[in-house]
Formats: structure tokens, sequence, C-alpha cells
């Protein structure tokens, strides 16, 4: 067996797994308090720039409509 297969089989274990989701937890819970805000305010953004394109999308689809009844 090598080094590498050695490693696999230790972190294969389960209590190997839980220790290291317990040291690693509170490092994920500081970078999502600090990132939590920018991700709402992108998900924000997100929806008034869809509102904004549907909108957008209903002007020019009557705004063309206009334009085919005004050639006739």
């Amino acid at each position: 067996m090598t080094i590498l297969d050695d490693c696999l089989e230790i972190l294969k274990k389960e209590e190997v797994k839980n220790q290291i989701k317990q040291f690693c937890q509170p490092m994920v819970d500081i970078v999502m308090q600090e990132v939590g805000i920018y991700i709402y305010i992108l998900f924000v953004l997100l929806i008034v720039n869809l509102c904004i394109n549907i909108i957008m999308l209903f002007y020019f689809s009557r705004f063309k409509n206009m334009i085919y009844i005004n050639k006739e």
C-alpha cells in the first residue's frame, strides 16, 4: 500500500470525518456570517433584474405590435 492509500483509508473512518467537520464548522460559520449579507443583496438584485427584463419584454413586444399596425 502506498501512503496515499493509507491516508484515504484513514479519511474514510466516520470518527475522522466527524472530527474534520467539528474542526471546520467554526470557520464555515464565520465565513457564512460575513458573506451572508452579500448573498441576500445579490438575490434581491437578481429579482429586480428579472422584473425589469420582464417589463422590457412586454414593452418591446407591445411596441413591435404598434409598428406592424402603423405599417398597414
